[in-house]
């Protein structure tokens, strides 16, 4: 599951140290997970951070609650080795709370759901739980939103699970624009917490396009959202077919 990890900013382990306008080596950094460096856009910043005693450098947006989405492939090092288990711990706790919140959302065959997740958020997390490259919300978690034209909203919009795969989508629109995808505002949940913010946000256009991970968590998500949109909610999915996530998948085409 594509989605970021929340690890709120202490001042006795991790705190800001800079951020600032993108530089070229976070750039590169961002060409090895298949982004596309004329497609990152403008509000992004290069990030550093102390963090788990540790000096890490990496790119982040704010949220809309003034926390940073924050990417870093040296923070990425440290949690696929040092704090796995943490990051294990985290992915169960969020399938765990969509899990409890789907009676919020009517979803049919909620119980069949339920049963699923509860069996991916038992003690041995499912390994498609825990992305291969992970974001985190760094102090606030928060939604991100772009829009495709200042003072306006378009009549469809685009729903990504964090902001690599928002990325991963800019960059295919730069190489094979998608035709249904062209004219759409982007909305990024970064944490599942943030789907209920999501759903609401979403009913605010005609046509929703989900770009959400390959996982048992992602169709949930999906699903809510068609048995409340019906045909007005499209899973883009099938585009990345046989990859985790869209951010997989242009790696994949990197490589």
């Amino acid at each position: 599951m594509s989605l970021s990890t929340i690890i709120p900013i202490s001042p006795s382990e991790q705190g800001l140290l800079c951020e600032s306008f993108l530089d070229s080596s976070v750039k590169e950094n961002l060409k090895t997970v298949g982004i596309v460096p004329s497609a990152i856009p403008d509000s992004m910043n290069t990030i550093q951070l102390y963090i788990y005693n540790r000096a890490v450098k990496g790119v982040g947006f704010r949220n809309t609650n003034g926390g940073i989405e924050f990417y870093s492939p040296q923070f990425n090092d440290l949690l696929s080795e040092k704090y796995k288990k943490d990051a294990e711990f985290r992915a169960a706790r969020e399938q765990d709370y969509l899990r409890k919140n789907l009676k919020n959302f009517r979803l049919p065959h909620r119980k069949e759901v339920e049963k699923r997740l509860s069996s991916s958020s038992s003690s041995s997390i499912d390994t498609d739980a825990i992305p291969s490259l992970a974001t985190v919300t760094l102090k606030a978690p928060g939604v991100l939103y772009f829009h495709k034209r200042k003072g306006t909203t378009t009549k469809q919009c685009c729903l990504f699970a964090d902001f690599l795969d928002y990325l991963s989508y800019l960059s295919i629109m730069r190489t094979t624009p998608h035709p249904l995808m062209v004219d759409c505002d982007c909305i990024v949940m970064n944490n599942v917490r943030n789907f209920p913010t999501v759903v609401v946000d979403s009913e605010n256009y005609e046509r929703v396009f989900c770009v959400f991970p390959n996982t048992t968590v992602g169709n949930t998500m999906f699903q809510t959202l068609k048995t409340r949109r019906k045909s007005s909610v499209v899973d883009l999915s099938s585009i990345y077919a046989g990859n985790q996530s869209i951010n997989e998948y242009v790696r994949t085409l990197k490589n």
